[in-house]
Parts: C-alpha cells; structure tokens; sequence
C-alpha cells in the first residue's frame, strides 16, 4: 500500500478536487480526477501543471456497471450528466449571489448535445490501470453519485477510508437517488455519515420579483463518510491497516472530527514510530497521538452528574427552565490572550490554524465548566 494519500476526484471539469488543498501536505498527495467530457481534459491538466501533487487525468465516464449511454452536454457545462433534467423541477432557481444572476434550471440544465460514450466502473479502472486505489473517493457527478459508489463496491471495501459525495434532496434528474440512497449504500459498505461538509444550496420552486423572495428549499449539498473503525480493523495486512487508520486519522482531523482521528491513532499507538522518511501527514498524526497522550483526563461533569431524577423532572417547570445557566461563549480577545496548548501549537506549525482555533475555543469553554 502507498504512504501516500490518494484522492480519486470523479468529476473533475474545473481541475479542483472536494477534499482541501492544504500546501503543507500537497506532496503527500495522489490526485486522480476523472471527467465523462473529454474536452475536460486538456483543460485540468493545465490546471493542475503547477500543483505540488502528483497529478493523473482520466478521461472515463464511470458509472454502475460497464455498457454504453448518452452523455448530455447541457447549456451549462457543468450541470452535464447522464441523467436528463427533471421536467418537474424546470421552473426551479437559486440566485447566483458570486455572479448576480437567476440560475434557472429550466435554462442552465438544457441538453445541447448528446454524445454516446462508453461507461465503466471505478472497479473496472483500478484492476485494469496501473493506479493507486483512492483513499479518499469523491463524487460530483450531478445525479449519477449512487451509481458510481454502486461501481466501486469493491475498491470502497477494500481500499477507501473517507468518501465526499454531492447528493440532493430533491430529484433535480429525472430518477436520481437521493441522499438517504446514497447513505443508505454507504453504511452497508462499513460507512459512517460525518457531516455536510458546505453550504445548502437552496432552490425556490417559484420565481417572483426582487423584494418578495425569502429562503429556498435546501436542495444539495456535498456530504462526508468515514469508515467505520470496526471495518477497517477487519484488514489483516498489519502494515495496511497501519496506514488506513493514520490516513484515516489525518482526514478526521482535517475536518475537526479530533475525538475520531484519536480513535483511530489509538488502535495503531504501538506501530507509531519517527520513521527517517514519514511524510507530513505521518509525523503530524504521530506526534498529536503523542502529544494527546499528556493531556490530563479531565472531563466536563456528565447530565447525571449535575443532576438527580427529582430535579431534571423539575426541569420542565417554567421557573427552573428560566434560571438554567446559559451558554459560556469565549470572546476573540479572550483566545487571542489565552496561550496555546502543545497540541494547538502542533496544529499551526503545519499550518492547520482553523483546527487550532477550533480545539482552543471548545478548551476555553469547558474548562470553565
């Protein structure tokens, strides 16, 4: 298994990838972006010269099994897909807040043109292509998302430990399944639900002049998995299973799931070693296991603790309810004034501020409790 982080980006028309370009870790990276338009390519590949990472481009329509569709090319590029717009959701819009303009889907996911092209699997294309397996999978494929992890079975079961996926809420496609598919496909595949990992985008199904719109239905949204720690201990290669969890671990904590990463780092706390060669990643997954290792356990008191029967009933007497304690907030100057823990301190030498910041304000705040 590669020490390397590699990240199979599936649709990848603008060159970027879902998980963050974090330049402190960039030459730990395998980047692999796949587009169904092959005039895609030239372009990522311009794109994407200058990147400290080693970069693949592969020109596959990927899909739930192998056969052959048609591709539509829609007004706008990037709404493509193998699937055809939703006539129910033609009226639909979002302002475009970037651009200042009406983004109505009746417009912008009109079909151009259509070009048959042949479909694959990521299974097919990781057997068959002398490429690294991605440990990171995500997917941008407007509406196809279900079918490509439907392709992938193998290589999510046996390879994958975090997957990104846009998914909708709504069928903007005519017959594209929704989140609750794709999670549902996920979890049998020894996957957890983490988050969603950006903003809403919000559809209003009718359209009125500007000083009478509100808020729009949340429509999509790109979500976050993780494998679950009881299906990557099942690996029996120690040395990859090694690696799974500190890569596994280097994810969570790019996305602040810290208590998560520790987990994973506890199942490997005899394999961590100051390796001569460890990459970015490596050493910082190291030391923060380390460096956790000295924090003294001491813990917020539990709802039990603060409570008996008698007066968590007398909770919900309105007189108790209004007296309760509110919720400690930490000031901006309170934390630039408070110092930074060791492992706050490992967080910004490799440039990860926002996760520094994050675990000293939840400290700040407990501490108190």
């Amino acid at each position: 298994m590669n020490e390397k982080i590699c990240s199979h980006h599936v649709g990848g028309r603008s060159g970027t990838r879902a998980f963050p370009v974090l330049m402190r870790f960039e030459s730990d990276f395998v980047n692999v972006l796949y587009d169904a338009d092959p005039e895609c390519a030239v372009q990522m590949e311009t794109l994407l010269k200058d990147s400290a990472s080693e970069t693949k481009v592969l020109p596959y329509c990927l899909g739930g099994k192998r056969g052959n569709a048609v591709f539509n090319i829609n007004y706008d590029p990037y709404t493509s897909s193998l699937l055809s717009l939703n006539p129910k959701k033609r009226e639909w819009y979002f302002y475009f807040r970037k651009h200042q303009h009406d983004y109505i889907l009746g417009e912008t996911f009109k079909t151009i043109e259509r070009q048959k092209m042949p479909v694959t699997t990521l299974d097919f294309v990781i057997r068959d292509q002398s490429i690294q397996p991605p440990d990171i999978l995500s997917i941008d494929v407007q509406g196809t998302e279900w079918d490509v992890l439907r392709g992938a079975k193998r290589t999510l079961d046996r390879h994958t430990v975090a997957v990104i996926a846009e998914v909708e809420f709504h069928q903007l496609y005519k017959g594209q399944k929704l989140f609750g598919d794709v999670s549902a496909l996920l979890q049998n595949q020894g996957f957890q639900f983490v988050k969603f990992k950006k903003y809403f985008t919000e559809f209003s199904p009718y359209r009125y002049p500007i000083g009478l719109r509100g808020e729009g239905f949340q429509g999509s949204s790109d979500a976050l998995f993780f494998k679950d720690i009881a299906s990557v201990k099942k690996e029996k290669n120690l040395k990859k299973r090694t690696l799974m969890f500190q890569k596994l671990a280097f994810i969570a904590i790019v996305f602040n799931q810290f208590e998560f990463a520790l987990q994973c780092l506890k199942e490997i706390s005899s394999e961590l070693r100051n390796e001569p060669n460890e990459l970015n990643y490596q050493a910082l997954t190291r030391m923060f296991a380390q460096e956790t290792a000295r924090v003294p356990k001491v813990f917020p008191p539990t709802f039990k603790e603060e409570y008996t029967f008698a007066q968590s009933r007398e909770r919900f007497n309105q007189e108790a309810t209004l007296e309760e304690g509110k919720e400690r907030v930490v000031s901006a100057s309170s934390m630039k004034r408070a110092s930074d823990s060791k492992i706050e301190k490992l967080f910004r030498k490799y440039d990860l501020s926002s996760q520094a910041d994050l675990i000293k304000k939840m400290r700040l705040q407990q501490e108190k409790a």
